[in-house]
């Protein structure tokens, strides 16, 4: 559940990939070629014995017709990439629709499977990229996951800003798989919505008024002064080692009366009732990792305490509100038990991948030794018995009216 960060911690993108052509139809997946024996023919070019079928022609191509017809709001993407495997993401949220990320594979047996055709255009070297690029794809279910966590958790709203109803620039600074940035941009069509991150995981697939950008937060900022309606920085914890600076920039380019939005969270695991023990591997988990983003100069400690820092930059009308987020369906609310579910089901991916490389690789520990860890916190949190919560802190507050250019 704790994933983003570890890109900014320990993460560098592998070398880029040449897209391989697209495929006509977004349901088959790029770049591979199914040989002709397991290939299902198009309807318009199979012959059908005409004693047994007599259907005219036009009849049989109706549905590819309808098939072909791009979406008008939507650009069509060079490569659809679908991540979400949970029947979970199948429930409506409100009256929008939630971008499709799941992993669609044709129906085939599995010999048909062992017989596909890789195109060579997609050669990738083969040990390091192919486990970054598995390690990239379990951060990113797990960010999608926790994105869905909080929109059960803020009843379906992306921000707690009370923004005017129709912004008109947004920026969503660490914009992760930009999961967050597409939402607002189908919510608020009016603006201009941008995300920011240091690697280049977001889909192709979005809104029209949705752009991405590599760019490092820690930098200095290259928009505009007094921009943007809302500025959007959530789980940067763990990554920025001066978050004065991080919203100094915030404040320059966040335009007057304007909005800064964030959600914070403390590496670290509580319970009410005793049911975590104090030397439990996955109390241990999560102290292991505090310590080596503290040995990184990139500590979680702050994201309890970060009211008087936006007040320092200049911010006013500061809101900060702490929430527990169970981790498990032990909650007897029914809300806080769907919200204990997901976040259960984000700690499949996100444990190992956020911790194995912290534990490897700042630690230094074994890779045994950290699996075992891991794989032993992973089996307490799924266990019912224990009662456990993180504590998540959500501020907003906004730029003066009055604030001088």
């Amino acid at each position: 559940m704790y994933a983003y960060a570890v890109k900014h911690l320990l993460y560098t993108p592998p070398e880029p990939v040449p897209l391989p052509p697209s495929l006509p139809g977004p349901s088959r997946p790029p770049a591979v070629v199914v040989p002709s024996s397991s290939r299902q023919q198009p309807s318009g070019s199979r012959q059908e014995p005409s004693s047994s079928r007599q259907e005219p022609s036009s009849s049989r191509q109706e549905p590819s017709s309808s098939r072909q017809q791009p979406s008008s709001s939507r650009q069509q993407p060079s490569t659809i990439i679908r991540k979400r495997s949970s029947s979970l993401f199948n429930q409506p949220s409100s009256s929008k629709q939630y971008p499709q990320r799941e992993l669609e594979i044709d129906e085939m047996s599995i010999t048909a499977l062992a017989n596909i055709e890789v195109d060579s255009s997609c050669d990738k070297e083969p040990a390091e990229t192919e486990c970054d690029s598995m390690e990239q794809s379990w951060v990113s279910r797990a960010l999608d996951i926790l994105h869905h966590t909080y929109l059960v958790m803020m009843d379906d709203e992306l921000t707690l800003a009370p923004i005017d109803p129709n912004p008109r620039k947004i920026l969503d600074v660490g914009t992760g798989t930009g999961i967050w940035a597409i939402d607002m941009g189908e919510r608020y069509p009016s603006a201009e919505v941008i995300g920011t991150d240091l690697s280049p995981i977001q889909p192709s697939w979005v809104p029209p008024n949705v752009h991405f950008q590599i760019d490092d937060a820690e930098s200095e900022w290259t928009f505009p002064k007094n921009y943007f309606d809302l500025i959007h920085i959530r789980h940067l914890s763990g990554a920025i080692k001066d978050w004065e600076i991080l919203y100094t920039e915030a404040y320059k380019h966040c335009k007057p009366g304007g909005w800064i939005d964030i959600a914070e969270y403390e590496m670290d695991i509580f319970s009410d009732d005793g049911t975590l023990p104090p030397d439990c591997e996955l109390k241990k988990f999560y102290t292991l990792v505090s310590q080596a983003a503290d040995i990184t100069g990139r500590e979680f400690n702050s994201s309890a305490n970060l009211l008087p820092v936006i007040e320092k930059v200049g911010f006013v009308n500061a809101h900060h509100t702490m929430v527990r987020m169970p981790l498990g369906p032990w909650a007897a609310d029914k809300k806080q038990k769907e919200v204990g579910a997901y976040l259960l089901l984000s700690t499949e991916t996100g444990f190992e991948a956020f911790g194995i490389k912290l534990f490897t690789q700042v630690l230094g520990m074994g890779t045994e030794e950290a699996g075992a860890l891991i794989g032993a916190a992973q089996k307490q949190a799924n266990s019912k018995k224990m009662h456990v919560y993180g504590k998540h802190h959500l501020y907003y507050a906004q730029k003066p009216l009055d604030a001088q250019s």
